[in-house]
C-alpha cells in the first residue's frame, strides 16, 4: 500500500466515524425485569445547584445518576434513595431508567442502594449498586448494576440539568410549590 493509498485509507476510517468513542455506561440488571444497557455517557456538573448528573441513552432506554455532595464534595460513598420521598438529603445520589419492556417504555427509580464515585482531575468515573422499582403501581423491585469509566465533567454554563431552575418548572410538579 502507497503512503498516498494509506493517508486515503486512514482519512475514509476517520470520516465513517471509526475515530475515538465517547466512554460508556455499563448497567446491568435483573430481578423482576432482566437487561443490560451499555450507551454513551456524560457527566454534568452543575455548581450552582450542586449536583452532578450522569446519563447515558441508547434508542428509547436511558439511564441517569444524580449525586448530591456533601461538604466534602462527590467522591466517596454516597446512598442511594427514592426520589419521591427525599429530594433534598445530602450527600446522596438517586438513580431514574427509562427502559424498554416488549413494546412498552417503562420509567423506574431508585429505592435503596449505593453509588461509589472518584473523582481525578476533571473526570469522574464509579459504580452504582441499587434497586430500582417502576414508577407506576406495578412494585416488583430488580437490581442494578452501573459501572462507567472516566467521564469528563462539563461545567460549563449550560451543565445545569433544565429542570434544576425551579421557575422552568409549572407549578405542582414535584419539588415547586
Amino acid at each position: 500500500m502507497t503512503r498516498v493509498s494509506r493517508a486515503i485509507a486512514v482519512a475514509a476510517l476517520l470520516a465513517a466515524g471509526c475515530g475515538p468513542a465517547r466512554p460508556s455506561l455499563t448497567a446491568v440488571w435483573a430481578g423482576a425485569d432482566t437487561g443490560r444497557l451499555v450507551a454513551p455517557a456524560v457527566a454534568r456538573w452543575c455548581p450552582a445547584r450542586r449536583l452532578l448528573e450522569i446519563s447515558a441513552v441508547h434508542g428509547d432506554s436511558g439511564l441517569a445518576i444524580v449525586a448530591y455532595p456533601g461538604p466534602n464534595g462527590f467522591a466517596g460513598t454516597l446512598p442511594l434513595y427514592d426520589p419521591l420521598k427525599d429530594s433534598t438529603r445530602r450527600p446522596s445520589a438517586a438513580v431514574a431508567a427509562r427502559l424498554v419492556k416488549l413494546d412498552m417504555v417503562i420509567g423506574y427509580r431508585s429505592i435503596d442502594g449505593v453509588a461509589r464515585l472518584t473523582r481525578s482531575g476533571g473526570s469522574i468515573s464509579g459504580s452504582v449498586q441499587g434497586r430500582l422499582v417502576p414508577t407506576g403501581a406495578n412494585q416488583d423491585t430488580f437490581s442494578v448494576s452501573i459501572d462507567f469509566p472516566a467521564l469528563a465533567l462539563d461545567s460549563s454554563a449550560g451543565s445545569c440539568p433544565p429542570d434544576s431552575d425551579r421557575a422552568s418548572r409549572p407549578a405542582g410538579s414535584p419539588g415547586v410549590p
